[in-house]
């Protein structure tokens, strides 16, 4: 009797967790910056040379393609993760701050390119990003994609979109990818990031001005995990209890 019962609770405990087992568990991350600010002179300014950035989001590699960045009309040729209702999210809520500034957005994307052939200057790249980004010499933002951050105007700016990246050859990265899947974690080299403005005086860009000359980039960048506890901890504490409840009904 007592091996039939442990049997039992053994066959439930797998019959619960098999389809677990097929759900990735996101992963929420803090990150930071050193305070070195350069880019555009006028926003390193106004946000201060000693200001750095911090904050955290949720990171889940169980998220399904979206499609290549050149196909979707962005650049280059990496593979795009974004995730829906029904699905996981790549990057969803990201927030932070910079000198007592905030912002925040609900849901990123994630871009991943592996072994890009030349003339580009990287080999690997990877990149999260609160919102679509254009093209290096564009000067106008995508409006073919919703844009959802929550950023904040400084002096004569308008923040718009947020970037974390890691690119081969910045931190000792030589060729940290693998393939353009997710990784199953964000690197633990040092990346750098990316605040991206526009002008609140000219919205449409007449003076069209190229859209990255207003950025200002961060170095330094480190990311530290620690796993969202739902629904895994939950979800084995249930199968616990199903093969304790299994087992005593199988004595009595």
């Amino acid at each position: 009797m007592k091996n039939k019962s442990l049997v039992r609770a053994s066959v439930l405990a797998t019959l619960v967790a098999a389809p677990l087992a097929a759900l990735a568990s996101p992963v929420n991350y803090t990150f930071s910056t050193n305070a070195s600010p350069h880019g555009n002179a006028d926003v390193v300014a106004l946000l201060g040379g000693g200001s750095q950035v911090s904050g955290q989001f949720t990171y889940d590699a169980a998220a399904p393609y979206f499609g290549n960045s050149g196909a979707l009309g962005f650049e280059g040729d990496a593979s795009i993760y974004v995730g829906n209702a029904l699905t996981p999210r790549a990057l969803s809520p990201i927030s932070g701050s910079v000198a007592g500034h905030a912002f925040s957005d609900v849901i990123g994307a994630v871009s991943v390119s592996n072994d890009l052939p030349a003339p580009s200057p990287f080999r690997d790249a990877l990149m999260l990003a609160a919102d679509p980004t254009p093209k290096a010499g564009s000067n106008t933002l995508p409006t073919d994609y919703p844009r959802q951050l929550a950023g904040f105007d400084i002096g004569d700016y308008r923040l718009v979109n947020v970037r974390l990246f890691w690119v081969s050859g910045l931190g000792g990265a030589t060729d940290f990818l693998a393939s353009t899947d997710l990784p199953a974690a964000l690197p633990t080299l040092t990346g750098r990031l990316a605040l991206d403005f526009v002008r609140i005086s000219d919205p449409l860009n007449t003076a069209n001005t190229p859209f990255y000359n207003n950025s200002v980039f961060f170095e330094g960048l480190t990311v530290q995990a620690s796993p969202v506890p739902e629904p895994g901890i939950f979800a084995m504490a249930l199968i616990g209890l199903l093969a304790i409840g299994a087992t005593r009904a199988g004595r009595r």
